[in-house]
């Protein structure tokens, strides 16, 4: 038995999890939460479209929305526990995500015998460097959309709490900079969205070569939908002062 073989077996450093196969796969799991996460939140978003009257009670079925995730678990918890308790159980996704994905790069570097400064990029993958620096770029818009949507600390809007439809309308109408930033970081999300669910079918085990064209096409849908959701909340924000009026 190798020496990396004692050392990746589960038996010895604290079971599957503590192995390279266990923290793909944790990687793999971790992602495709949050795949599932951005697929509702664009979802719920797309009520921006049913305008400012939208509910039938003369109020943004976004705010209707908004409202109704703060109340998730009342009357057994109180208002807004469970939707912190979500958030927290994203972050910590995010984070285990972020974490392992470094740990397994870092990994790979280091088990490559030689290194030369000239042909680094020439060897480098291109998807993992999309991967790599889309991350990068998500992990950036995401704290740039919390500032914005949830803290409430941007500059340049007046955040209105309990508001999300008005704050929207602030932050995009004739503020095409705004709907570029936005549209940047969803290019990053379809290549990381794409690359993500076909790594996690290798780590699976489930990409054969007869399946290959099918999870590449799922992989496409399942981006482009999302991404294509997004799109057209920040297009319509940007372009309509009263979407859905």
């Amino acid at each position: 038995m190798t020496a990396t073989a004692v050392r990746d077996s589960p038996s010895r450093r604290g079971g599957l999890w503590a192995t390279t196969i266990g923290k793909k796969l944790l990687v793999a799991v971790t992602g495709l939460g949050w795949i599932g996460f951005v697929f509702v939140h664009m979802v719920g978003n797309l009520k921006l479209f049913l305008g400012p009257e939208g509910h039938g009670d003369n109020r943004p079925a976004l705010n209707v929305y908004g409202e109704w995730l703060r109340e998730l678990g009342t009357p057994a918890l109180p208002h807004s526990v469970l939707l912190w308790l979500l958030r927290f159980g994203l972050a910590t996704m995010f984070v285990v995500h972020v974490v392992l994905v470094a740990v397994l790069s870092w990994r790979n570097r280091a088990a490559r015998p030689q290194r030369y400064a000239k042909t680094a990029h020439v060897q480098a993958n291109p998807a993992s460097l999309m991967m790599k620096w889309g991350g990068v770029t998500i992990l950036a818009f995401l704290l740039f959309h919390l500032a914005h949507f949830t803290w409430g600390v941007s500059p340049d809007i007046e955040f209105r709490r309990g508001d999300p439809y008005t704050n929207v309308l602030q932050a995009f109408y004739h503020r095409p900079w705004m709907g570029a930033i936005y549209l940047v970081a969803m290019v990053a999300l379809a290549g990381h969205i794409y690359h993500g669910i076909y790594s996690t079918a290798q780590t699976l085990g489930i990409n054969r070569a007869r399946r290959e064209q099918l999870i590449r096409r799922i992989a496409s849908g399942i981006a482009a939908v999302i991404v294509g959701g997004n799109v057209l909340i920040i297009l319509g924000a940007t372009l309509i002062k009263n979407p859905g009026y």
